[in-house]
């Protein structure tokens, strides 16, 4: 299969706007899980999202996997399976 023209199969290609560089997603793909997503981060990103996920977002995912998930590990990884929104 051959990568997408726009993105390179990155899933998103980058713009130059007055807040600085943005990332816009391609739309070229299949929607993509959470894992997918990290993937195409940076170690700094990946860094920020790990951050925001331990210091605030952590309940609510163990909210939202509440009696499915059988520990914190579980949910996690069930997070990663998830359609990325």
């Amino acid at each position: 299969m051959s990568k997408c023209p726009v993105c390179n199969g990155k899933g998103y290609y980058e713009v130059q706007s007055s807040y600085g560089v943005e990332r816009v997603e391609c739309g070229c793909h299949d929607t993509q899980t959470n894992e997918e997503w990290l993937k195409s981060l940076s170690t700094e990103e990946k860094a920020k999202v790990f951050y925001e996920i331990t210091k605030k977002d952590f309940e609510k995912l163990r909210k939202q996997f509440y009696g499915i998930a059988n520990d914190d590990i579980d949910a996690i990884a069930m997070w990663l399976k998830e359609k990325h929104e």
